[in-house]
């Protein structure tokens, strides 16, 4: 599985749960794309965090991935990526999402290095670790 199913993917679980408008998945999905061809929102550590500031969108939401085996997202480490982060968010909230991107870049980081030697990354260690910075930001 490439970036590119990924991100579909995340956007459109977010349409299936009624977070965005389906009609604007697709739109989603090609301006994500373009934006990782800029550069990949893949970081150091197994996490990437890619992010869109968009009029399709008319509240902050966001996706979580896992990929226990890691997949290629090109990061600037050339490791896999294990942990995805996607933020989607109306204009006007580029310093809530670097916030939100420094804070999740932590805890993802965090959350693959445990469990690279130990028991795979499940969906509850990543809902548990970010809890307190859904309640902080």
């Amino acid at each position: 599985m490439g970036k590119s199913s990924v991100l579909s993917l995340l956007v459109e679980s977010l349409a299936r749960e009624e977070q965005i408008n389906r009609e604007h998945a697709e739109n989603l999905i090609r301006d994500l794309l373009e934006m990782e061809r800029r550069g990949s929102s893949a970081v150091k550590g197994g996490i990437a965090l890619p992010h869109l500031e968009t009029s399709l969108i008319h509240h902050m939401v966001g996706g979580i991935g896992i990929a226990r085996e890691g997949l290629h997202f090109d990061s600037s480490d050339g490791e896999p990526t294990h942990l995805i982060f996607l933020i989607l968010a109306p204009p006007g909230h580029a310093q809530r999402i670097s916030q939100l991107r420094l804070q999740l870049a932590t805890v993802g980081r965090q959350l693959v290095a445990q469990h690279k030697t130990g028991p795979p990354l499940m969906c509850h260690d990543v809902f548990s670790a970010i809890n307190n910075l859904v309640v902080n930001i």
